[in-house]
């Protein structure tokens, strides 16, 4: 008979989940937990259905059950919103790495489900099967053989408590298509209900990217006779840090400035930029950077253009590229190249030097130039790198520590060190260079590698480089507060479009405990709960296509792929739909069904009609969505 009832509410709790295609996630039952109600009731009130939050393995054992997480879900159920929780998470140091333990790894993990089912498993409809399993951590190497494993000892408990609960693959890494493919074909298929993943495009527009991303998947999923599971999007979001100076960049930047040219007291500084002025964030990188330079140095953002004209009148000593992502300003690269041949120093310290070519269109829509080379730029300007996926004697993760060289030159090291995780090589150099690391560590066969370096020219070069890989954030920008809420909810109309069945936004609340630091600002909400931008976005996003709302068949965008207009019908049989363009703003005539419509923008705010004629409106279309209700857009309004 308990069997039987928990089958049926079983049932009752994946109807609820599925009522809503919204979510977002929140650490609700780690740091946020003091904060669970009003994190709960803000989800409710924005009309987010659902929280995707971490049930971890080792706080399990640890508390007897944990406690926090019933808290957790009491509070999310009083709110009316559903709870997505992630099996794993934090798993017991004594069973790691799996590759070592696998046996009393599974051994503990069996129980864990098992009495995570007993307690909540009539109260939870979907259970998600660890996070991003593609990506190093709880094993020194993915590997698709070991997560399945997992994935079938807690598909067996879950299933024998309630059949009718969801098995959610592990969100994985961007949309790990490879690593799905090897799932496939081991035969992964019968042990989930459901296809889960994190297509970030930070820090790149979704159109064209998330939507490519999602069709790839589904056409994998079609090639293996598993086109119609759902696909969910458990992360998804765009970070609003600050674009400035950190606390090891600082280091980096000055030692290395010292090294490059010792006897230079002042300096004269262009910071890269890849967007055209007033198409980025807040300009404040100049002034953050120019507080930590010597006093009487200058600093100025440059876009491009700018850029190129300016080094071609030696009007800079140094060029600072962006210090929070991997990505670089391609149109500037050659000029860039050719300053530092002439004497000038670049500084390069976000990540893996030089490794996402971007272009800026007028619009401040940046993408990817797929016809680019990254490694052909590096080795343009003798710059080496490597790391763990290109040489196997490099670690993932390794200490690494201020060099007696950039002590000397002022670097004010920590004395627990700093991880370092991509490394630099002088393969290019010629005869007369110098290579001079500031930060170091060893590889695994103990040979020393360097996470920040000095190139120091002395060839047919006259220039240096100064370099650190040391991994700050996601992203070669921070994205504005309004370019969060933008992003975010074009990101949902075009997964939804695609036919995502649910998308959970990374995050409800921002840490900010760094800056600098993109983890920190995820949120929609401040730290304090304050909304952002994007909060009031996702909030008339639902309101203007609520929890039931069918996605319209047909066209959704024009050919160019630069106006947008996908179309649903409300519960209540309204039609409505979206309207946006990712290139110049413009006016456009629209043409519906019927004259009664009314128009919103994309915070809520209800906009003029303009009529042209009988069904006929004007729409000053842009970046940021236009909400139309109670018609339907006819074909000619493409």
């Amino acid at each position: 008979m308990r069997r039987v009832i928990l089958a049926i509410l079983g049932t009752l709790c994946v109807d609820a989940l599925a009522a809503s295609p919204y979510g977002a996630c929140a650490h609700l039952p780690r740091d946020e937990f003091d904060q669970r109600e009003g994190i709960l009731s803000l989800m409710r009130v924005a009309g987010i259905g659902s929280v995707r939050c971490d049930l971890d393995w080792a706080a399990w054992e640890k508390d007897n059950a944990y406690p926090r997480f019933a808290a957790v879900l009491d509070a999310a159920e009083r709110e009316g919103v559903t709870v997505l929780p992630i099996l794993g998470g934090s798993s017991p140091r004594r069973v790691l790495p799996f590759e070592e333990h696998q046996d009393e790894f599974l051994a503990a993990f069996h129980p864990y489900v098992a009495d995570v089912m007993r307690r909540f498993g009539a109260r939870l409809p979907a259970f998600e099967v660890w996070n991003e399993p593609n990506l190093p951590g709880w094993w020194n190497l993915p590997n698709p053989t070991n997560y399945l494993a997992v994935l079938k000892a807690a598909h067996d408990e879950i299933k024998a408590a309630n059949p009718e609960a969801l098995v959610c693959l592990g969100g994985v890494s961007d949309v790990g298509l490879g690593y799905i493919r090897a799932l496939y074909e081991l035969g992964a298929a019968p042990y989930f209900d459901v296809v889960c993943c994190h297509p970030y495009t930070i820090p790149l527009a979704p159109e064209g990217t998330l939507d490519v991303k999602i069709e790839k998947l589904r056409a994998l999923m079609a090639e293996f006779g598993d086109a119609e599971k759902p696909v969910w999007i458990t992360e998804v979001g765009f970070p609003t840090h600050k674009n400035g100076v950190g606390t090891v960049e600082t280091q980096v930047l000055l030692s290395g400035l010292r090294i490059a040219r010792p006897e230079q007291r002042t300096w004269r500084v262009a910071c890269a930029s890849i967007a055209p002025e007033g198409k980025t964030p807040p300009q404040d990188f100049a002034g953050e950077l120019l507080a930590v330079l010597p006093q009487g140095s200058t600093a100025v953002c440059c876009a491009p253009d700018e850029l190129r004209e300016k080094l071609a009148a030696d009007a800079f000593d140094a060029v600072v590229f962006p210090m929070d992502g991997e990505g670089y300003p391609v149109a500037a690269i050659g000029a860039v190249t050719d300053f530092v041949r002439r004497g000038g120093v670049l500084v390069e310290t976000g990540g893996a030097p030089l490794y996402f070519p971007y272009l800026c269109d007028a619009g401040g829509n940046v993408s990817e130039d797929k016809t680019r080379d990254p490694a052909a730029d590096r080795r343009a300007l003798r710059l080496g790198f490597s790391a763990w996926w290109l040489d196997p004697d490099l670690p993932t993760r390794t200490e690494v520590f201020a060099t007696p060289r950039a002590q000397e030159a002022g670097f004010k090291p920590h004395p627990a060190g700093y991880g370092g995780t991509r490394f630099l090589t002088p393969e290019f150099l010629r005869p007369g260079d110098e290579f001079i690391p500031i930060l170091s560590g060893k590889s695994k066969s103990g040979r020393e590698i360097a996470a920040a370096a000095v190139f120091k020219f002395g060839s047919d070069f006259k220039g240096a480089l100064v370099v650190s890989g040391m991994q700050k954030g996601f992203g070669p920008i921070a994205h504005s507060e309004r370019q969060q809420a933008l992003y975010l909810a074009r990101s949902i109309l075009v997964a939804l479009a695609e036919g995502v069945d649910k998308f959970y936004a990374y995050e409800l609340r921002a840490t900010e405990a760094d800056p600098y630091y993109s983890e920190s600002h995820f949120g929609i909400v401040h730290r304090n709960l304050a909304p952002k931008p994007a909060y009031s976005a996702y909030a008339t996003l639902t309101d203007r296509r609520p929890a039931g709302s069918v996605q319209t068949p047909g066209p959704w965008r024009d050919k160019a792929k630069k106006l947008y207009f996908p179309q649903w019908t409300r519960p209540d049989g309204t039609h409505s739909g979206a309207i946006w363009t990712t290139g110049e703003p413009q006016r456009l005539e629209f043409e519906f069904d019927t004259d009664e419509v009314t128009f919103m923008d994309a915070f809520g705010l209800p906009l003029p009609l303009r009529r042209t004629g009988p069904k006929r409106f004007l729409l000053d279309i842009s970046d940021a969505p236009i909400y139309f209700t109670g018609a339907f857009l006819l074909p000619s309004g493409e």
